[in-house]
């Protein structure tokens, strides 16, 4: 009975580590778009949402749900008057997950890591892993001109975007 509650403890640790792990991920890269969008409009109206499904959270910034396997940046001006501020704040979510990644791959391969107390080596590794691959990915599906990937049919890359602006000639910009 008690191999049985500590995989049970083990295997809930995990998920909520995975869980934290695209949270935080996500919200990084939400917030790139957010910061570059302030840097280019100089307009603070502006809220985040990260996930599907049950609310957990919401504020005037931020809306959290229970499904964190995406986001979405949405300034409240409907469309950018330039396809120079459009194009910032499309590169500001893709820049803040390369950020992301760089500072990953520092701590994993540059800090020398102590034996921690709460955790053996391998789970430590394991979860700096998993947020280096998972910020990678990151990185690569929202820089990559890409849309309908894998299982989300609805999905729109940034890099996507970007390359339509850079391919229409009137200065027509995508939200």
């Amino acid at each position: 009975m008690g191999n049985i509650l500590s995989a049970l403890g083990e295997t809930l640790l995990l998920i909520a580590v995975v869980w934290c792990i695209h949270f935080v991920s996500l919200l990084i890269h939400e917030l790139g778009h957010a910061l570059a969008h302030v840097f280019a409009t100089k307009d603070d109206r502006w809220y985040v949402e990260i996930g599907t499904g049950k609310k957990i959270l919401k504020t005037s910034k931020l809306k959290l749900q229970l499904i964190v396997l995406s986001g979405h940046f949405h300034p409240e001006i409907g469309r950018y008057d330039s396809k120079k501020k459009t194009i910032i704040m499309l590169l500001g979510g893709p820049i803040a997950s390369l950020l992301s990644v760089i500072i990953l791959v520092f701590i994993r391969f540059l800090v020398p890591m102590e034996t921690p107390n709460l955790l053996n080596v391998s789970a430590v590794r394991f979860i700096q892993n998993y947020a280096l691959i998972y910020n990678i990915v990151l990185f690569v599906t929202s820089i990559w001109p890409t849309k309908n990937i894998w299982l989300f049919r609805n999905y729109v890359s940034d890099g996507y975007k970007i390359r339509r602006i850079l391919q229409n000639k009137k200065n027509d910009t995508v939200q």
